[in-house]
């Protein structure tokens, strides 16, 4: 058996290196546009908050800002009640404090140091609310 080798002609890898550079080019243009779509996709998300800004949740759905009812937490339904609760730091841990009392009514397990420094800094000066129940809810974000 003899094995001839035969020059390969010059115009036959043109046509398959014609097709790689297309399927390259093709490849990078797809590439740019979904990172394209991606980053315009993030800042829409981000568009009114800073990434190192806190961004404080409250599972209180009185709070939200869809909810048009009058119990709405707001600066024009606040009561000016006689009785009002506050929620503060008290002995490394998070209280709930009846207007002018000087013990707690309730309190949680979580020490302060597990909590951000934005919320230590909130509990410091103290969250008012109008009611426990109102109160109890807020509370939950920090157990």
């Amino acid at each position: 058996m003899k094995i001839e080798f035969r020059p390969v002609q010059p115009g036959a890898c043109r046509k398959y290196t014609q097709w790689a550079m297309l399927v390259t080019a093709l490849a990078l243009l797809l590439t740019a546009v979904a990172f394209a779509v991606r980053d315009s996709a993030r800042d829409a998300v981000h568009t009114d908050v800073s990434v190192n800004s806190p961004v404080y949740y409250s599972s209180n759905e009185m709070a939200s800002q869809g909810n048009a009812s009058e119990g709405a937490a707001n600066s024009r339904n606040i009561k000016n009640s006689d009785t009002f609760y506050t929620i503060r730091a008290y002995d490394g841990t998070v209280a709930i404090f009846r207007s002018g009392d000087p013990a707690p009514v309730y309190t949680i397990d979580t020490p302060l140091s597990r909590l951000t420094e934005a919320d230590r800094t909130l509990l410091a000066a103290g969250i008012r609310v109008e009611t426990l129940s109102e109160a109890y809810k807020r509370i939950e974000d920090y157990e």
